[in-house]
């Protein structure tokens, strides 16, 4: 399926990346494959390939490489749940990559921030970018939380 002037990518397609950001022996090529991968225009099924290769990424690297980091930035960014959620995951745990999951979280606009954001803003204890923090998450899911609160 085609939206717009594009035309989709699709699984097939991307095989030989794919093997490339699964076998190459040096971190930086894998990354730079994981990110190039992410801005071709994916079909569903490339998306989902995509995004299985991303979370053994997430889960086969050791907490505070480059590689798992570089990963996590990217993650955010995958419009899958599934990926979201292993970043999530991540900020949950005691690792040394949960603050710096949190941090690419909040920058992503993912809803788990909102309660923290809301309660630093009704404090009048804001961090100066708590606002444009907030901004970025989606309506239906700030005004919910504010009315839940």
């Amino acid at each position: 399926m085609s939206v717009g002037p594009f035309v989709e990518v699709g699984a097939q397609a991307l095989e030989p990346l794919v093997e490339v950001a699964q076998q190459a022996k040096q971190p930086k090529v894998r990354i730079a494959v994981l990110g190039a991968l992410s801005r071709f225009p994916l079909s569903l099924d490339a998306w989902q390939v995509y995004g299985g290769v991303l979370r053994k990424t997430l889960d086969g690297e050791r907490p505070g490489s480059t590689l798992r980091r570089k990963a996590i930035e990217i993650g955010v960014g995958v419009p899958l749940l599934s990926v979201r959620d292993a970043v999530r995951s991540i900020a949950a745990t005691r690792t040394s990559d949960a603050k710096f999951a949190r941090h690419a979280l909040d920058e992503a606009g993912d809803v788990t921030g909102i309660g923290p954001l809301l309660r630093q803003i009704r404090s009048g204890k804001a961090a100066p970018d708590a606002y444009r923090m907030l901004a970025r998450m989606p309506l239906e899911a700030t005004v919910y939380t504010a009315r839940k609160a």
